[in-house]
C-alpha cells in the first residue's frame, strides 16, 4: 500500500517533502497505536479487556476530545445562530409591504445613490420597490451577519489553534 501511495503521489506531480510527510505521519500513527497496545498488553488483562481499552482509547480520541474542544470553543466564543438573524431580515421585509413605499425607496435610494435618478415607481406592484425592501431587510441584518461571520472566523482561529498546539505538544514529546 505505502509503494502504491508513493507511485501514485509521484505521478501525480506531488512534492518529495509532502510525500515524505505523508509517510511520517501515518508511521507516526501506526507507531502510536503499536505503542499504546503494547501498554496496554503489559497490563496482564485478558483480550477482551485489552480491546475494551483501546476501543475506549480510539472514542475519546476520536469523539469525546473534539466534543469537548468544540463544546469549549462554543462557550469560550459565543456566535448569535445564524437562524436567528435570517429570521430577523425575514421579519424585516414582511414588515415592508406595510411601510409607505416611498419611505422604502428613501431608505434604498440613501444606501444605492445610483438608483435615486431612475423613473418614480408607478402605482402598481414595481420589482424595484420589491428589490428595495429586500435591500433594506438585508441592511437592517447587515451589522448582525458581519459580527456572526467575525464570531466564526474567531472561533476557527481558536479550533486551528488548538489543533495546532496538539500537535506542537505531541512532536515535543517525541523528541
Amino acid at each position: 500500500m505505502t509503494f502504491s501511495f508513493v507511485v501514485g503521489a509521484a505521478l501525480s506531480g506531488v512534492a518529495v517533502g509532502t510525500i515524505a510527510l505523508v509517510l511520517l505521519i501515518a508511521a507516526g500513527y501506526a507507531a502510536f497505536w503499536i505503542l499504546l497496545a503494547a501498554l496496554v498488553a503489559r497490563l496482564g488483562w485478558s483480550s477482551v479487556a485489552n480491546a475494551a481499552t483501546l476501543g475506549a482509547a480510539w472514542l475519546l480520541i476520536v469523539l469525546v476530545a473534539p466534543t469537548l474542544a468544540h463544546v469549549a470553543i462554543d462557550r469560550a466564543v459565543p456566535v448569535v445562530q445564524g437562524s436567528e438573524i435570517a429570521l430577523a431580515q425575514r421579519e424585516t421585509v414582511n414588515r415592508a409591504w406595510d411601510i409607505p413605499r416611498e419611505e422604502t425607496m428613501r431608505r434604498f435610494y440613501a444606501a444605492h445613490p445610483e438608483w435615486s435618478g431612475s423613473p418614480p415607481l408607478p402605482t402598481a406592484f414595481h420589482y424595484k420597490w420589491y428589490l428595495a425592501f429586500h435591500e433594506n431587510g438585508d441592511a437592517a441584518v447587515a451589522g448582525r451577519v458581519a459580527a456572526y461571520r467575525a464570531g466564526l472566523e474567531r472561533r476557527a482561529a481558536a479550533a486551528e489553534a488548538l489543533s495546532a498546539g496538539s500537535c506542537r505538544r505531541s512532536a515535543s514529546r517525541r523528541r
